[in-house]
């Protein structure tokens, strides 16, 4: 039960980050933990120092996300498909086939195992 009980905050983040935005989503963690924190106070049991240091973490840099509100973060998603990343693919893959090609393989679909064990010849 403490397992779920530690791991309430986090579930609600990922709910919330299903159904709202990443900015809805850390005000709920950071509400979350705190409630979580407040419950153990008013029952007068103990805080772990564990959940003070997930408290401070997550009021400090969710606290710093809220004000900051930059969507950096998500600007650069979109740029995964349409940035350098294509070029770096194919750079290290011509990197690996060259590397191959070295090694003294002339074909290396013909060098590599068959997934289901069959031949395509």
């Amino acid at each position: 039960m403490k397992f779920l009980f530690d791991l309430f905050p986090v579930a609600l983040f990922f709910v919330a980050i299903q159904i709202w935005d990443i900015f809805v989503a850390t005000a709920v963690a950071i509400v979350a933990t705190v409630a979580q924190v407040g419950f153990l106070l008013l029952r007068r049991k103990q805080v772990t120092p564990m959940l003070w240091a997930s408290l401070a973490i997550i009021v400090v840099f969710g606290g710093l996300t809220l004000y900051v509100r930059d969507k950096t973060f998500s600007e650069d998603l979109q740029q995964v498909r349409t940035g350098n990343q294509p070029n770096a693919y194919a750079a290290i893959r011509n990197l690996v086939t060259g590397a191959f090609r070295r090694a003294g393989f002339a074909n290396i679909a013909l060098r590599c195992p068959e997934p289901s064990g069959q031949s395509i010849h």
